[in-house]
């Protein structure tokens, strides 16, 4: 990867492609609507927990019209935030990669001769448009639910805990072993992802190279010897990578299933005996079992981002 001058300083190159999103139309009303919809996901389950209380419990048809009626609104309005957020979202994304891209280029321009020349055009456009790609998506989908999530997490958890302690002491235990899991995974993951990055700009230059000869190939009739170093490529390092970074990527999300069916169990076990006592209604057993996915939702970005 090309040392650019601010490349160092992971913090440093974040909060610069965050100045250079926000320099783009359409920046702050993203915001905004991000915002907006996290407010609707997080206040969903809580409603529906007290539609199917109003529903077990005898409650007069006028509320349970009013809270059908709510429920569906915020429905319908969650999704058009949906659809104009995700538009949005795209145009942001395109400017701020395309402003980025700039400066880029302009960077890999001014290194030393040497360096340029030591490397493919090819291979080095491809690796400054997957990068830059890779970086712009990270911020503009990520500056936002990097702080929302935790302020989400605080909200479910101690939303948890009022209804039921213990449910939300084995929850958040489940939740910390998954993550020490995850952690413990990480350099085998990372090294994986690495690896399968590389080996794919690999495969695209050397691919674009046999590209490039195509007047020699045809005029040696080569069709078939051209393409062997492409195969050795593909079988003895490109292939491999692909299957190393499946299989971590298949035990983290194995060990994500097993903290979910782990709560699951409890929840089961501990609700159904405090619902038979009158102790806990079946909206709260709702409420709990829809925000721990919540919470589980929200471990997991932040496993994804780190």
């Amino acid at each position: 990867m090309m040392h650019f001058k601010w490349r160092r300083d992971e913090c440093a190159l974040f909060w610069h492609v965050v100045k250079t999103t926000m320099s783009c139309h359409g920046a702050k009303m993203l915001m905004v609507m991000v915002l907006v919809s996290y407010a609707l996901t997080s206040l969903s389950p809580y409603l529906n927990g007290q539609f199917v209380d109003m529903l077990v419990y005898g409650q007069d048809m006028h509320s349970i019209y009013i809270l059908a009626f709510a429920i569906a609104l915020l429905g319908i309005i969650s999704a058009v935030f949906s659809y104009f957020a995700k538009m949005l979202q795209t145009s942001v994304l395109n400017l701020s990669y395309f402003s980025f891209l700039k400066e880029i280029v302009s960077d890999f321009q001014h290194l030393p001769l040497t360096d340029i020349e030591s490397t493919s055009p090819l291979y080095s456009a491809q690796k400054i448009n997957s990068d830059t790609s890779s970086i712009t998506s990270f911020v503009v989908i990520n500056m936002i639910p990097l702080f929302m999530n935790a302020i989400t997490m605080i909200a479910v958890f101690l939303l948890i805990a009022s209804l039921d302690l213990s449910i939300c002491t084995v929850g958040i235990t489940l939740l910390g072993a998954y993550c020490i899991m995850v952690l413990m995974l990480q350099p085998s993951l990372l090294a994986a992802s690495f690896q399968k990055k590389e080996e794919d700009g690999f495969l695209f230059s050397s691919i674009a190279s046999r590209i490039a000869r195509t007047f020699e190939i045809k005029l040696l009739a080569g069709y078939d010897s051209s393409f062997e170093h492409v195969e050795k490529q593909f079988d003895v390092a490109y292939y491999p990578s692909v299957l190393a970074l499946a299989k971590v990527q298949s035990i983290v999300s194995s060990s994500d299933r097993m903290a979910a069916a782990g709560f699951q169990a409890v929840l089961l076990l501990v609700s159904g005996a405090r619902i038979a006592t009158g102790a806990m209604t079946i909206g709260e057993f709702t409420m709990i079992n829809s925000y721990y996915s919540l919470l589980m939702s929200c471990g997991k970005y932040y496993i994804g981002v780190f």
